[in-house]
């Protein structure tokens, strides 16, 4: 039995299925295929080929030459990963794994650190939009920026009078909010003219709130924008601090001229919030960085 072990993208998440892949291995792919995997805080040492923790969440399947398969667990994990390990029985090749699930966020004790809540690896997850006909809305929370305008979110055209285009997003933990960050990356001609955001908070983040809840709060107010830019407003009285990795970390003056400030919102607290682009057009990336509330 041949087999690789590798740590998830996220710090842990919840496994939803795998996709194996053995494009062009004809005659010399893996006759047969197991998954496992276990979890490890992100200061633990790695895991070992060996560790007695590794459990089994894929029993043992077949695997046909040059060919795509997807194997979709009866129900996501309970427990949460942060390394997997494909076998290969008892040999073979293999073009492409690729794992399936929600990211779970393992967090610092630090009550006082500044992340972007919205980021992907902290559990951000875009649980709805109006439109997204040029670009997919969950390219809005993935790392950096994007690599060009089919990596942000982009919504078709309207000529209709008052028009505007929404996307909610679920933090991954509820937030006060100290800054955030509009990134027009790559769209020159084609950016939002102005842009507001909207913050609500809902005890049950398993419901999905609606755009037009009556319970959604102003957090910053229609700003204009420019094209390939990254946007940052902060409170009002502050100067806008980003973490140095755009996850988590050590507070740094960033150094990009503020464009506006944020409403002053006091200690109110956040589980979404909801871009508003006016009227239409593209966005590379969505930044809300904040102290969690525990």
């Amino acid at each position: 039995m041949m087999m690789i072990y590798k740590q998830l993208g996220v710090n842990s998440g919840r496994i939803f299925g795998f996709e194996i892949d053995t494009a062009h291995f004809n005659g010399n792919h893996a006759p047969e295929v197991t998954v496992q995997a276990l979890f490890t805080s992100p200061t633990s040492p790695p895991p070992t080929a060996t560790d007695p923790r590794w459990s089994t969440i894929l029993p043992i399947q077949e695997c046909g030459p040059s060919q795509r398969h997807v194997y979709l667990l009866p129900s996501p994990t309970t427990e949460t990963y942060s390394h997997v390990k494909l076998n290969m029985i008892p040999d073979g090749g293999i073009a492409r794994f690729r794992v399936y699930g929600q990211a779970v966020p393992v967090f610092s004790d630090d009550a006082e650190e500044i992340l972007d809540t919205a980021h992907v690896s902290n559990g951000g997850l875009v649980v709805s939009c109006s439109d997204q006909h040029f670009g997919r809305k969950d390219n809005l929370l993935q790392p950096g920026r994007g690599r060009d305008m089919g990596d942000g979110w982009e919504t078709k055209r309207s000529r209709e009078k008052g028009h505007v285009d929404w996307v909610v997003v679920k933090l991954g933990a509820p937030t006060k909010v100290t800054s955030i960050t509009i990134d027009t990356a790559h769209f020159r001609g084609n950016f939002p003219q102005y842009v507001t955001i909207h913050g609500l908070f809902h005890p049950d983040t398993t419901i999905t709130p609606s755009h037009s809840d009556t319970n959604w709060f102003k957090i910053l107010e229609p700003a204009k924008c420019k094209p390939d830019l990254e946007h940052h407003f902060g409170l009002p009285g502050q100067d806008v601090y980003m973490p140095t990795n755009g996850v988590g970390g050590k507070d740094v003056r960033n150094g990009v001229e503020e464009v506006a400030k944020l409403e002053d919102v006091g200690e109110e607290v956040v589980t979404h919030v909801k871009m508003t682009i006016i009227p239409d057009g593209g966005v590379s990336r969505l930044r809300v960085y904040g102290r969690r509330v525990v």
